[in-house]
């Protein structure tokens, strides 16, 4: 899922490419993209929001399920009939919390995984002066 974060990007004259730069504020990021602008004779700055994806892993809990029953179906046949199939809804909502806090800790020891990627929303388009 992409989430909206607290920072703020800019582009000159393409409302589509955004630089890596984030700032604090949009003021700040639209003093830096006009700076740019001016520099470059750039006619417009473009001002957005960055969203940054976070995995989702509660999404999975299902077919991580599923997948278990199906594993004990192929190795135990019938006597597995039941396995996993009363789970209440208590208790599936802790295992996702449960794998979500799983991720969240192997992402952070392995940084080199998490998403250098975003998005862009809440884009103003400002004139240089």
């Amino acid at each position: 899922d992409m989430q909206a974060t607290k920072y703020w990007t800019n582009s000159v004259d393409n409302d589509e490419v955004f630089g890596p730069a984030e700032f604090e504020t949009k003021e700040e990021a639209l003093e830096d993209g006009m700076k740019w602008a001016r520099e470059d004779n750039g006619k417009t700055v473009y001002v957005g929001r960055v969203n940054c994806f976070k995995p989702d892993i509660t999404s999975y809990t299902g077919e991580l399920l599923y997948g278990l029953q199906n594993d004990a179906e192929v190795e135990a046949g019938e006597q597995s009939a039941g396995y996993l199939k009363n789970v209440t809804d208590k208790d599936y909502n802790e295992l996702c919390e449960m794998l979500q806090a799983a991720y969240d800790r192997w992402e952070k020891k392995h940084p080199e995984y998490k998403p250098d990627f975003f998005t862009v929303t809440d884009v103003e388009e400002f004139q240089v002066e």
